[in-house]
């Protein structure tokens, strides 16, 4: 399925309303786009190579070859035609962001999906690296109630709008935390990356073999899309590159890492704040 950003017609009337219903607060953002379903799409492609290829069910195919392009090419031609007859099914994705919290409009609901700030509970993100470069993909809202929100980067700069302000709402509420487990000699675990007062390791090994780096052996850590994206310089002349695979709040490794950065004197480029 695909999707177009649609007019604002409507829109900022509606978030409000949405707002005011469910206790969201002041309205901050507001994003729509028409979803359809892709059988026409697929119809439509499926036509086009079948007309390039028309001569292909006349070419002298030796026995039994002929019969079995023939008729495959027929059975080709019914998907094609049941594809185009089949009516798309489209609606309108809807977002909204508030000062207490986001609610969304998917496919076929008449209601909300609504996350209260006071109730969230984790942020995932999905990096995506493409042709120039990473960038968001999406990130997946989920709070103590057992409600689940996504948002992906089709709905303009909604994906980023809502990252970045969830960012600063759970860095403030759970990194103090991490950061007195750090202080307190406990491993902070982020998906398959561990940060404790020795260093930064990986015991489980992401890519192929476990592997560790201490404090003392680093000099610089850069940090890139919300920390899924790092780094890190060690031993003089040698570099490891970490992905973070998006576990639940594994954007706040950034935080505990920045935090005893500090304290270690590594330098830390990107800086614990930066998205980008």
């Amino acid at each position: 399925m695909s999707g177009t950003v649609v007019p604002r017609s409507g829109l900022d009337a509606e978030g409000d309303q949405v707002g005011a219903d469910f206790r969201l607060g002041e309205r901050t953002g507001a994003w729509s786009a028409r979803r359809y379903s892709g059988s026409f799409g697929c119809g439509l492609t499926l036509s086009v190579m079948l007309a390039v290829t028309v001569f292909v069910p006349f070419l002298p195919y030796p026995r039994p070859g002929g019969v079995i392009t023939v008729v495959s090419y027929l059975g080709l031609l019914a998907l094609m035609a049941l594809l185009l007859a089949v009516p798309g099914r489209t609606w309108k994705e809807r977002v909204f962001l508030y000062s207490d919290g986001i609610a969304q409009f998917g496919r076929d609901q008449s209601e909300p999906t609504v996350v209260h700030w006071a109730d969230l509970a984790t942020m995932s993100l999905k990096v995506v690296s493409g042709y120039e470069g990473d960038y968001l993909g999406s990130c997946i809202l989920r709070d103590r109630n057992g409600n689940t929100l996504t948002v992906e980067n089709r709905l303009g700069d909604a994906c980023d709008q809502v990252t970045a302000a969830v960012d600063r709402l759970l860095a403030y509420r759970l990194a103090p935390t991490l950061q007195a487990r750090y202080d307190a000699g406990e491993p902070v675990t982020f998906g398959r990356i561990s940060v404790d007062q020795s260093g930064i390791s990986s015991p489980e090994g992401a890519a192929a073999r476990p592997w560790s780096i201490h404090w003392r052996d680093i000099s610089e850590i850069e940090m890139l899309m919300y920390g899924h994206r790092m780094s890190i310089s060690y031993s003089k002349w040698r570099t490891r590159k970490v992905s973070l695979d998006g576990a639940p709040n594994d954007f706040l490794a950034r935080y505990v890492i920045g935090y005893a950065a500090s304290r270690t004197g590594v330098r830390i480029t990107g800086g614990t704040n930066a998205n980008r």
